[in-house]
């Protein structure tokens, strides 16, 4: 339940706490807010000269000269070498007499009192202490120097027994268990149970205790507001509505089930334990208006103090953007408007996007032209509505536009002038175009167009009927959406005449910058406007052309002949033309040779003028036919005709050029190089040709019937670069014609090459099997190389690309290179051309042992061991040291679990032994699984397991059957001569028969053992040993058997011998050492014991038959249990001679344990009850135990109110009861708990209630 701060004559409040928890206050929590507000209230005032610590004194040594810590330092020194001194004193002291011991004592005790009384007129920090401690440290020292000065003995065998039971203080029970005397009663559950009284304070409750606003609308159509409630719980509540518009009064009424299901949901979110935070309830209301808390009841049907503050439930705003119209052009006015609809003043956040790029956030704030009254938010008679009516508000946004594509106007949010505020999620609501927050329009650019090419110095030249598309360029090219198109033009055409002439306006929508409109009449073209279909666009200039249609383009041609000097006949015609039209000129015209065909050709000429040398190869009947002609303007126009055509006979004169391209390819040395060379003119011919190289010129003569020859730069022994020159040519007329035709030719200046590398100065090498081997190579030569290399399996090609290359090989043998080339073949270094690859033997493991036998499978059997004999194994391995085997060790134990474990062993030479575990008996399997040498890792395909198996046989063992009896006679019952004089003690073996073993007998009187009894030929693992009564005397006698060996060799040594004793004693008795027969829980029961130990003690308790044996002449234990202790029978070690019984005497001797009395209040658990001033509580007292009870409870502060100290015992009542109920009825303010309980029997005080401080008295509680 929440709290107020209470006034002071109240009794402090003890906090709820949960049963079976505990809850501490920590220093570093953080107080609730009715806490802060009690502590500001009670916080004392502050001594004006309070007692200021010792750690905060200034010492009487100045800090600056001797710092703390130094002072301390010597302080404790000087005490350490007085107690040196003092120590020296007490070490040479002994055979003093008296006197000297006096004079000692007086000595030290007068050093010590001035120490400790200097010391403190120092004022070191931390060594400072008040006279009383002086008091006390100076008396024990004194005390000190008194036992020490005058050599009194220490008793170490009693504070080293009192400090062992400090450590470890354990009993044996009546139960026959050992137990801690301090932890037999559970003090717990002796007393349970606390009564807490709190006085309930007077509550409260708070409407809107923010004063916070709240608004509806379709996505909010309930909001919640808040009650806040502090040290009360609600059974009713009473709200008041006032309509916004009819201004009618509702009364809401939130019942008791209502109330409680808005409390718990209030409590959900705090600790049970936290009871005076304040709880707020949030109540839905689905309604707009007015709210006031009206009236709280509590539980207790009291009205609640209450504070209100009216809560405005409204519409939500509510806001729109709209625009004059969609689409706009760039340099316009935006024109959009905002209408906000709410309680104003308003504050309204917009943002602007061009293009989808967000370009800014504008907040605004809308208020109504005429003035407004406010108005009170908070009236305690009766509200004012003015402040909450709602209107509707516009206002324009308008600025230019400058730049084209999509403008967005969304409205982030708005709030009202209740600070209600609505954020509208563009993002999500972007897509629907029904959105009221939104507002996108679309800004075009304006087109912009001029003419491209075509201005006051350039004009358009065109053939007549031909036409032309306007040379326009429209921008901005590409940015036009399609939207805009077609766009509107509006040209002029003004014809070229000497007269005046009409001017002609032409209107056409051009569908896009290539629809352009077409013209051919001779003129000029003007553009005049243009736009789009949303808008008007601008005329740049140039904005006007002229069109002229030039003449058609004609020839005129002279031909003149060209003829061969030395045959005279004729070799080609010049042809010169004259033209008219526009320039540049293309005449098309066609060569047709008697059997051969027609060529087509173009000879092109930039001015009115030109000429045209006709030359052709080879000798034949030509007819030469021009066919068209065009310039700049018209396209070709045909001229052919008869008159435009002649023929001519060609004889050229002879001549020779190579057929094909030459090549940067350089050729192989030592190889003919062929060249191909064309000849033209009559057959035969002579060719004449030079080889020139190294400044060397080597001449050549060639004849030929064919058109074709094939020439050869012979095999050459040096490379480099060689050129082949024509140097003249000779046909049927014998006319010689000089030529200049060369041809380069460049040789390699050496073979390819190739041959095996070494490898530490070798061309072998040793490896690891089936491992890769890199053998290298070395190449001369131009890359890539092709090599051919031979090994067991046969012939392979390799291509290589570097000079050092090398082949990868997996297999051992020979390698030899068979063959090489580049692009030129090559050769093989006879030297280097082999080279072999071995492998380095794998390592192996052997046996090498005269034990061992082969069993085959590499199985092996080592011969079998007595369990602890030392055995080893012998292995013998080859390979490249140093080894590592890893074996496995799986052990068969005769007893116990099958074990398997794995050993490494590193070896660093060919032999080694592992020792056999022969620890324990059974079988051992060792399986070296695996093995690695210095080269070679383990390899499960080449290392097959080796297997070695061994038996340990197990020591033979001996013991008596009943090892640790003691066998006896009693004397008194050991008179009739018909009893057996041997007593038969039976012995267990275990092993292989035949056995022997060793039996030693020794008296307690003696220190020695008699010579040793050997018992041979035992075929039985059980064994029955005659022991003669007569042999022994009176006493007590220990038999032993020292030694066993069994039928396989096997001996033992026994180290802890099996032992039994043999007794004779007289009966045994048990005297009680306390004459009461009723105890309680916990309280020592202690008998007295004679006769011959150890003693066997029988006895009933709880129910159950037990026996003790003890080991020396007292019986005592502690009592565990409350139930009747009877002991039946006493009985001693002695033996009846011939039976198994022992002297044994009944007893009748009865005690009773009686258990500790309990209380609890209020059954047992923690209850918190809150009632109002002059309520009463019943304590209900439940007890257990023998009637009359006595028992005494207190009535202490409640821990709430103590903050921090221990809470005050406030009463004291002591009151008893013949009945197991007591009910006792209180009306006060306070923790009531029972201290103490006694019953007819037992008594109980709690731990460190025993004296309690009360007000102004202390009493003791038993």
């Amino acid at each position: 339940m929440d709290r107020t701060p209470r006034l002071r004559s109240t009794f402090p409040e003890t906090p709820k706490t949960t049963p079976g928890y505990q809850f501490k206050s920590s220093p570093l929590a953080t107080p609730t807010p009715a806490q802060k507000r009690q502590s500001i209230i009670r916080k004392p005032v502050i001594d004006a000269s309070p007692n200021i610590p010792s750690i905060f004194r200034r010492s009487q040594i100045p800090e600056n000269l001797v710092d703390a810590p130094t002072q301390r330092f010597w302080a404790v020194s000087l005490y350490v070498a007085c107690l040196a001194w003092k120590c020296y004193d007490w070490a040479t002291s002994d055979g003093y007499s008296p006197a000297d011991s006096t004079w000692l004592f007086m000595k030290w005790s007068l050093l010590d009192g001035m120490f400790f009384t200097a010391l403190p007129l120092l004022q070191i920090p931390w060594l400072e202490w008040s006279f009383g401690t002086f008091v006390l440290v100076w008396l024990a020292h004194a005390a000190g120097n008194f036992w020490f000065m005058f050599n009194f003995s220490i008793p170490w065998v009693g504070l080293l027994t009192y400090f062992g039971r400090m450590v470890y203080n354990k009993e044996l029970s009546l139960s026959d268990t050992r137990v801690d005397p301090g932890h037999l009663v559970d003090q717990s559950e002796i007393i349970l149970g606390k009564q807490i009284i709190n006085l309930l304070p007077e509550g409260s409750a708070i409407l809107n205790p923010a004063q916070l606003s709240y608004c509806l609308n379709e996505n909010t159509r309930i909001v919640n507001i808040p009650i806040q409630i502090n040290q009360t719980t609600p059974d009713s509540i009473e709200l008041l509505r006032y309509d916004l518009e009819t201004d009618e009064v509702e009364t809401i009424l939130i019942g008791s089930k209502q109330a409680k299901k808005l409390k718990n949901e209030a409590d959900r979110s705090f600790d049970k334990a936290d009871v005076s935070t304040p709880r707020t309830l949030q109540y839905p209301v689905s309604k707009k208006g007015l709210y006031r808390l009206q009236r709280v009841i509590d539980k207790s049907k009291l009205e609640v103090r209450r504070r209100s503050n009216d809560v405005a439930v409204v519409a939500c705003p509510r806001a729109s953007v709209s625009a004059a119209a969609p689409d706009r052009c760039t340099g316009d006015l935006s024109g959009i408007s905002l209408h906000v609809t709410g309680v104003p003043p308003f504050q309204v956040k917009y943002s602007k996007q061009i293009n989808h790029s967000k370009f800014s956030s504008i907040t605004q704030t809308v208020q109504p032209s005429e003035a407004e009254d406010s108005g009170i938010v908070l009236n305690p008679k009766r509200p004012h509505m003015g402040w909450t009516q709602s209107k509707t508000l516009s206002f324009e946004i308008n600025e230019s536009l400058a730049q084209n594509g999509t403008w967005m106007y969304s409205i982030e949010e708005v709030t009202d002038g209740l600070k209600n505020k609505v954020i509208f999620d563009t993002e999500s609501t972007k897509k629907s175009l029904a959105v009221k927050h939104l507002q996108a329009i679309t800004v075009h650019k304006r087109p912009v167009v001029k003419l491209h090419g075509c201005d006051a110095e350039h004009y358009l030249r065109v053939a007549r009927e031909d036409t032309v598309r306007m040379p326009l360029h429209i921008a901005p090219r590409g940015e036009l959406p399609l939207s805009d198109w077609p766009l509107r033009m509006k040209y002029t055409y003004t014809a070229e005449s000497e007269e005046v002439a009409a001017i002609e306006e032409f209107t056409l929508d051009v569908k896009d910058d290539k629809d352009l409109p077409a013209i051919s009449k001779a003129g000029r073209y003007e553009v005049v406007a243009i736009e789009s279909q949303f808008c008007s666009g601008e005329v740049k200039e140039p904005s006007s052309c002229l069109l002229y249609n030039p003449p058609r383009p004609s020839l005129a041609y002279q031909i003149e002949e060209i003829f061969d000097k030395c045959a005279g006949r004729p070799i080609g015609a010049i042809v010169n033309f004259d033209f008219t039209g526009t320039p540049p000129f293309k005449v098309r015209y066609e060569v047709t040779k008697a059997g051969a065909g027609t060529v087509p050709k173009v000879a092109e000429f930039k001015g009115m003028r030109g000429q045209l040398e006709i030359r052709e190869r080879s000798a034949g009947s030509y007819k030469y036919r021009f066919n068209s002609i065009s310039d700049e303007v018209y396209s070709p126009i045909t001229i052919r005709s008869d008159e435009n055509t002649f023929e001519q006979n060609i004889r050229p004169p002879a001549e020779a050029f190579f057929q094909s391209e030459p090549t940067n390819k350089p050729y192989c040395l030592g190889a003919p190089v062929p060249i191909n060379v064309k000849l033209l003119g009559e057959g035969p011919w002579t060719l004449y040709y030079e080889l020139v190289h190294a400044g060397k010129r080597t001449k050549f003569t060639a004849h030929s019937d064919s058109d074709t020859l094939v020439i050869e730069v012979p095999p050459q022994k040096e490379g480099g670069k060689y050129i082949m020159v024509l140097t003249g040519v000779q046909d049927s007329s014998k006319c010689r014609t000089a030529l200049k035709e060369e041809r380069h030719v460049d040789i390699r200046p050496e073979q390819p090459r190739v041959g095996f590398g070494t490898i530490n100065s070798k061309r072998f090498v040793e490896a690891l099997e089936s491992k890769q081997v890199k053998m290298p190579l070395q190449l001369k030569g131009l890359a890539p190389w092709t090599v051919k290399v031979q090994n067991e399996r046969g012939e392979r090609e390799h291509v290589f690309n570097d000079a050092n290359s090398y082949i990868i090989a997996d297999i051992a043998g020979l390698h030899q290179i068979v063959s090489v080339s580049d692009s030129c073949p090559g050769i093989v270094d006879p030297k280097a051309d082999k080279f072999e690859i071995s492998w380095i033997k794998r390592p192996g493991l052997s046996i090498q042992d005269s034990t061992v036998t082969d069993q085959g499978k590499r199985i092996f059997l080592k011969q079998a061991v007595c369990q602890g004999e030392g055995d080893s194994l012998s292995l013998v391995l080859s390979g490249h040291s140093p080894y590592h085997i890893k074996y496995s060790v799986k052990a068969e134990p005769a007893r116990g679990q099958m074990a398997i474990s794995n050993k490494p062993l590193s070896i660093a030479n060919n032999y080694a032994a592992i020792n056999m575990d022969t620890s324990k008996a059974g079988h051992y399997t060792y399986t070296f699984n695996e093995l690695a040498d210095d080269r070679y890792t383990d390899n499960k395909k080449h290392f097959l397991p080796l297997t070695v198996k061994q038996e340990v046989y197990a020591l033979p063992s001996a013991q008596f059957a009943s090892a640790g009896r003691t066998y006896g006679f009693c004397k008194d019952e050991s008179d009739s001569p018909s009893e057996t004089e041997h007593e038969n003690i039976p012995i267990t073996l275990t092993g292989v028969p035949p056995f022997s073993i060793d039996i030693a007998v020794r008296h307690h009187g003696k220190a020695k053992f008699e010579p040793s009894v050997k018992v041979r030929e035992i075929l039985s693992t059980s064994y029955s040993w005659s022991l003669s009564r007569a042999s022994l005397p009176l006493g007590t006698h220990h038999i032993q058997i020292k030694g066993i060996k069994d039928g396989r060799g096997c001996e033992t040594i026994i180290d802890n011998p099996s032992t039994i004793s043999v007794r004779v004693s007289a009966p045994p008795r048990i005297v009680p050492l306390d004459t009461r027969t009723d105890y309680c829980v916990g309280d020592h029961l202690a008998f007295s014991l004679s006769g011959q130990a150890p003693f066997d003690i029988f006895y009933k308790f709880h129910g159950k038959e037990r026996k003790a044996n003890i080991k020396g002449n007292e019986f005592r234990r502690i009592s565990d249990h409350a139930g009747e202790f009877v002991i039946t029978a006493i009985q001693d070690s002695v033996t009846v001679a011939g039976s198994a019984s022992k002297c044994k005497a009944a007893q009748d001797i009865r005690k009773t344990v009686h258990p500790f009395p309990t209380v609890r209040l209020s059954h047992g658990k923690t209850l918190t009850t809150d009632i109002h001033e002059g309520g009463e509580v019943e304590l209900v007292f439940q007890f257990t135990g023998t009637p009359p009870f006595e028992f005494t409870y207190i009535r202490s502060e409640n821990a709430k109110s103590v903050k921090g100290r221990q809470p005050r015992v406030l009463e004291t009542k002591s009151d008893t009861s013949v009945d197991f109920v007591k009910v006792v009825r209180a009306r006060d303010e306070g923790t009531y708990e029972v201290v103490s309980i006694r019953d007819a029997h037992c008594a109980y005080a709690a731990p460190g209630l025993a004296k309690m401080k009360t007000e102004g008295s202390q009493k003791l509680l038993m």
